[in-house]
Formats: structure tokens, C-alpha cells, sequence
């Protein structure tokens, strides 16, 4: 009897134990999270008034300092047969996205404003580092100068990291066979420099055969019987059929050497007549 008495007291006492425990963990992350609000709510007044600070954003601003590039930009890029994955090159896509993919070219051109005003915007930041809050103006956020000053320091540093003068640029080359879906990948790195090189003067020039090579590889055997199915398996110039003896062509009516996309909108089907005569000739107000 006098054993289980003790048992059982040992049991409450656990009990006890682990209730004061508990109890004081959660005191403990009651304490952090108020301690994480309270210095959130310092920031935000720090940002408020802090001179130095202001200074920094209205010298960014003034300068057309982009704070919004990313420090790792992803495309992916997909492909309609495993094949043209395999023997895709690097320095094609790459040409391919630097002249065609909106996404690039504006990350290009932020980051070659920020390159061409960095000078000048360095200079002012050093002469904005100099600058202090008024004892005065500190004394109304109710902190303490010394933390005043502490926390400032971390809100300038953070805003200057949002900066960037380059990104590190995933392209990733995918097949997914249309059957089972398995995926095949391909992973291209490049940076800045490395698309810049794509867009000089002999890459440009190269890009518009790259392009229009990468929109017909686009035309694949389901959206070209898409297009036939539409026009009725029939010219739609001339009229003509398989049944009449000719052989049909699915056709870019605007070509890809002058822009052309590769998309519903932009195909057709011709006769292998029509098709040679046409060419490359393009009259956007009539039947080309």
C-alpha cells in the first residue's frame, strides 16, 4: 500500500513537472514573439524617420536604381521531342532567349541601368552615410539613440543588398513525353555577362536564324494536324485537296524569317504550289 501511495505521488509529481515546464516554454515563446513584434514596430518607425535612410531610397530613386532584381532568375524552356532537347546547343537558346524572352531582356536592361548609374549613386551614399537623425526626432520613436542607431544601420544595409548588379540565370530545357509524361531536363547557368555576349552586334544577326530555326522545330506533327483539320485538308488558296493529286504543306503566314510565330493563328495549310510561289512574301492587307 505504502508503495503504491509513493507511485502515485511520484506520478503527480511528473504531472506537476511537466505542466511548470510546459508552462514556461510557452512564457519563453510568448516573451521572443512580443520581443519580435516590438522590435518590428522599432523598424517601421526607424523607417519612418530615420535620415540617414530616406536619404539612401530618394538617392536610389533619383539615380533610377532598380531594387527589384533577383538573385536568381528561372526559365524554362520546352521542347517537342526528346531529340531536339538532346541536340539543342547552349549558345543557340541562349541567343534565342536574350533577343526573344520578355523576362530576360528586362532583367538585361535593369541590371545595365544599375551598372551604368553606380557611380554616381555610390557617391551618394557615401555622402548620405554621414548623415544622423535629430536626438530630437529620436526622441519621439521612445528608443533609445543607441538602439536607434543600431537597428538604422541594419534597414540601410538591407535596403543596399536589394541592389544588384548581376543574377545567376537557370534556363531549363524540358521534354515530357506526351504518352507517360516523363520528364527530361537539360540546365543551362549563365549570368549576365553571359546574355549580354548573346545580344552584341554578330549575335543579333545570328539570333534571326537561330529564331526562326527555333519556331519551325516548333511546328510539331499534333499542331500541324490541328492545322489541316481546321482548313478542311484543303489549300486554302486554291482550293485543292489530296483527292486532286497534290501534296500539302502546313504554312507560317507570317514567315519566321520576318517574325512569325509558330502558333494556331499563324498557320496554315497550302498546296506545294502555292507554298513555292508564295516564298517568303508577306502582304498584311491581302491573301499571302
Amino acid at each position: 500500500m505504502g508503495f503504491l501511495t509513493s507511485f502515485q505521488g511520484l506520478g503527480l509529481l511528473i504531472i506537476v513537472a511537466s505542466v511548470i515546464v510546459g508552462f514556461a516554454m510557452l512564457i519563453v515563446y510568448i516573451a521572443k514573439e512580443f520581443m519580435k513584434w516590438r522590435e518590428q514596430q522599432q523598424l517601421s518607425l526607424i523607417e519612418k524617420y530615420s535620415t540617414r535612410l530616406n536619404a539612401i531610397k530618394q538617392a536610389a530613386e533619383s539615380n533610377h536604381i532598380f531594387c527589384d532584381i533577383p538573385k536568381v532568375i528561372s526559365i524554362e524552356y520546352p521542347f517537342n521531342s526528346k531529340r531536339g532537347l538532346d541536340n539543342a546547343k547552349k549558345d543557340e537558346i541562349l541567343i534565342y532567349l536574350a533577343v526573344n524572352d520578355l523576362k530576360l531582356r528586362e532583367l538585361s536592361w535593369k541590371i545595365l541601368a544599375n551598372r551604368a548609374h553606380s557611380k554616381v549613386f555610390n557617391e551618394k551614399v557615401d555622402s548620405c552615410k554621414k548623415l544622423q537623425t535629430p536626438s530630437s526626432v529620436i526622441a519621439e520613436t521612445k528608443i533609445t539613440e543607441s538602439k536607434f542607431y543600431q537597428l538604422e544601420d541594419k534597414l540601410c544595409q538591407d535596403f543596399l543588398d536589394l541592389i544588384r548588379y548581376d543574377s545567376r540565370i537557370e534556363i531549363l530545357m524540358v521534354y515530357v513525353t506526351p504518352k507517360r509524361g516523363d520528364r527530361y531536363e537539360r540546365l543551362i547557368v549563365t549570368d549576365y555577362q553571359g546574355v549580354m555576349n548573346a545580344r552584341t552586334e554578330d549575335g543579333v544577326r545570328k539570333a534571326k536564324r537561330v529564331t526562326a530555326a527555333m519556331e519551325r522545330a516548333k511546328l510539331s506533327d499534333k499542331l500541324r494536324y490541328e492545322v489541316l483539320q481546321r482548313d478542311h485538308h484543303h489549300c486554302v488558296i486554291c482550293g485543292r485537296g489530296a483527292e486532286d493529286g497534290v501534296k500539302l504543306h502546313v504554312d507560317h503566314i507570317m514567315p519566321v524569317s520576318k517574325g512569325g510565330k509558330t502558333e494556331l493563328s499563324n498557320l496554315r495549310t497550302l498546296c506545294e504550289s502555292c507554298n513555292l510561289g508564295k516564298r517568303d512574301a508577306f502582304d498584311p492587307n491581302g491573301i499571302n
